[in-house]
């Protein structure tokens, strides 16, 4: 089998599309289907119908209330290491028709996420999957004790930016969200110390 190739019917490569990384950049979503090659009374081997959706969630535009809605919403579909949400479909009879079913579905999810329910408003800190240290009590609580140790000199962006404050935020953190072991009470204890200009 001989090959044609006819330079002036072809269009040139995009200059922006250099490496696999740009690619990536403008087209974030990728679909994968097989075919195969099958000697038997059928040339539809039902393999060929499944098709898998592949995308960053990085590419995806989501705050962090959606990102972590869609989390939960796909569950072990997504690998945190790579940041990759896999979707795959063979349940429709036809590869095109399982093609748009996966990109239904990724629709679907990404609107969900979106949306905030009634009951979503009156969650609590306590009732978070992660701890967030922007406007919590914590946070609050150190800027109501510094401000007034410190004077009205002093602005809260300051405050906050201060290394004293960030090292006390990461020990805090960390406490919350990876657990209480020896090493994260005693970075803890002396963030609180140095915040409070203790001995």
């Amino acid at each position: 089998m001989c090959s044609v190739y006819f330079p002036e019917f072809c269009t040139p490569w995009p200059a922006a599309l250099v490496d696999r990384d740009s690619c990536t950049r403008h087209f974030p979503i990728e679909l994968q289907s097989m075919d195969y090659v099958s000697a038997g009374p059928s040339l539809c081997n039902p393999k060929a119908r499944a098709v898998t959706l592949q995308v960053k969630l990085s590419s995806l535009n989501l705050d962090a209330h959606a990102r972590e809605k869609l989390l939960k919403l796909v569950g072990s579909r997504y690998d945190a290491k790579d940041d990759i949400l896999t979707i795959r479909s063979d349940r429709c009879p036809v590869r095109k028709q399982n093609q748009d079913y996966v990109m239904y579905l990724l629709t679907v999810l990404y609107h969900e996420s979106w949306k905030t329910e009634a009951w979503e408003s009156e969650k609590e800190e306590s009732d978070m999957d992660q701890y967030i240290w922007e406007d919590s009590k914590s946070q609050q609580n150190v800027l109501s004790t510094l401000t007034r140790s410190r004077g009205d000199s002093t602005s809260s962006q300051e405050i906050l930016e201060s290394p004293s404050v960030q090292e006390y935020r990461l020990a805090m953190l960390n406490l919350r969200n990876q657990g209480e072991t020896e090493e994260s009470i005693s970075c803890y204890k002396q963030s609180v110390k140095k915040l409070l200009g203790v001995a």
